[in-house]
């Protein structure tokens, strides 16, 4: 009776043509059965129907299913998953709102604890995960689930290069990513999910440079100075990573690096200045971390500070920017040897004239017992 009219066609429970064929024959419609063959079959064979007919996107399949009484728009296929997963997936909204008009349960979950919600935001399907959350679906993720979807959705964005690269850029593929994360947090997603290392998803879109999913997870209250495992920031990777723009703006809603460890700030200092000291385009990561309250006058085991090290280095505009943020001129390491000293030792003129200006137009701090800027 179900191949009705397909002699010769090949069966295939996606066909359309299947599907009418068998729900031309309700289950009540079969009186030749014993009740446990209908039971049988309307546990085997109907479910699988109505599955195909949410897979293929068709609400008018799916009315035709449900005009049978002993339809169960709940019921499942061998993974737990309903009709409504598979409608939710696929994006089908005709079809979901079809199957909740049946009382098909928005809550129900598979057999990895996926709700039909989270199939609607894993695929990025806005207009179905509206209308489910009007009628009172939830994610309903373990937060260990919901986290990894998280932060995949974030590393997915910082793998697509933006459109200023040379790396053939997507900007179709971006968008749609940072609208599947906007569906996420609008759905009951946390900005503030953290993973094993208690790293945000903020601190990995910082350290990548992902400035628009930085400004998303801070529009969605994101919390700019939490700390991961090592006590860095998202400020923290920003920095590291040269991203001066993410910087700016993580500067501008409040991030700080003061949470850091005082030897942990040492040694990222010390990195910064190593850094801008070999690559005058680095030089801006100075500033950021004058803003953020660290200290320039940390010393070495050698008791040297950031501005000898520069001025060993021969860097006029490392050597500036410090003098501008602060730091002691007159400080000596532990051999006696100032920052103009060991500037003069090596030839540096430039960096020897610029201390000596600093010191004839008085230096914030003089007069503090220090040597003078000509101790050699």
């Amino acid at each position: 009776e179900i191949s009705l009219g397909l002699v010769g066609s090949e069966m295939c429970i996606r066909d359309r043509r299947e599907i009418e064929a068998a729900t031309r024959f309700p289950i009540r419609a079969w009186e030749s059965r014993t009740v446990q063959e209908l039971a049988l079959i309307s546990t085997a064979l109907m479910p699988v129907l109505l599955c195909a007919a949410a897979h293929n996107s068709d609400s008018d399949d799916i009315e035709l299913l449900m005009e049978d009484e002993a339809m169960n728009p709940n019921c499942c296929d061998y993974d737990g998953r309903s009709p409504l997963h598979i409608a939710a997936c696929v994006g089908s909204l005709p079809v979901v709102r079809s199957l909740v008009f049946h009382k098909a349960s928005v809550n129900e979950l598979d057999r990895w604890h996926v709700a039909p919600l989270a199939e609607a935001v894993r695929c990025n399907h806005a207009d179905v995960a509206d209308f489910l959350m009007e009628r009172g679906a939830k994610l309903n993720m373990k937060p260990r689930d919901l986290t990894h979807l998280t932060f995949q959705i974030v590393t997915e964005f910082s793998d697509n290069p933006p459109p200023s690269s040379s790396l053939s850029p997507n900007p179709a593929r971006r968008a749609h990513v940072l609208a599947k994360l906007r569906l996420l947090l609008r759905c009951g997603g946390d900005p503030n999910a953290m993973n094993d290392d208690q790293r945000r998803p903020l601190h990995l879109a910082a350290s990548n440079g992902a400035l628009e999913v930085v400004e998303v997870l801070l529009d969605n209250k994101a919390d700019v100075n939490a700390l991961d495992r090592w006590s860095a920031s998202a400020l923290t990777g920003a920095i590291q990573g040269g991203h001066e723009s993410v910087c700016d703006l993580l500067v501008a809603s409040g991030g700080r690096l003061d949470g850091m460890k005082r030897a942990e700030q040492r040694a990222f200092l010390w990195q910064t200045i190593h850094r801008a000291c070999a690559d005058e385009s680095a030089l801006y990561l100075i500033d950021r971390l004058v803003a953020c309250g660290v200290d320039v006058n940390v010393l070495d085991l050698e008791g040297r500070t950031p501005l000898h090290f520069a001025a060993s280095r021969g860097s006029v505009a490392c050597v500036r920017i410090l003098l501008n943020a602060g730091t002691r001129p007159d400080a000596c390491d532990v051999f006696g040897n100032s920052a103009l000293a060991n500037a003069r030792a090596l030839g540096y003129k430039a960096v020897v004239d610029l201390l000596l200006q600093y010191e004839n137009d008085g230096f914030a701090g003089g007069g503090g017992g220090g040597l003078s800027l000509i101790h050699i």
